[in-house]
């Protein structure tokens, strides 16, 4: 198994984990506010590492590195689940509410992923430049 591929591996598995807690914490009414702060914080660091390692891949690999995976499909997962926590926390007039750590990972997964595109067009530039 490759370095990168053990991190998306490990960062998929946390995906799901940061989603399962979220919702619990969510719909138990705020019950594991702190599993889900933890459970955030290592969701994000592994997100990181996940993203930087890419980053620095595709920066030194040169023409050797191939993305096969589209950060676009983690946004849009983040962002219909925030809609569908939001909603509802609308509809039941906050007797749901969003927690600090639920609006933290979606702003963090945002911020991240727009570094990401900020990078990667970046290196387009620099490669157009150099051809």
């Amino acid at each position: 198994m490759t370095k990168r591929k053990f991190w998306k591996t490990l960062l998929n598995a946390w995906t799901l984990i940061i989603i399962l807690t979220l919702a619990l914490d969510f719909f138990s009414r705020n019950l594991y506010n702190e599993a889900s702060g933890i459970t955030s914080t290592i969701y994000i660091a592994i997100l990181g590492i996940y993203v930087a390692d890419k980053e620095f891949e595709r920066w030194t690999d040169k023409g050797r590195f191939i993305s096969k995976y589209f950060g676009e499909i983690f946004i849009a997962i983040w962002t219909v689940l925030m809609i569908f926590f939001l909603i509802i926390s609308l509809i039941s007039q906050q007797e749901y509410h969003l927690t600090n750590a639920m609006v933290g990972t979606y702003i963090s997964v945002l911020g991240i992923f727009a570094i990401t595109q900020r990078s990667k067009n970046a290196y387009q530039q620099s490669d157009k430049i150099i051809s």
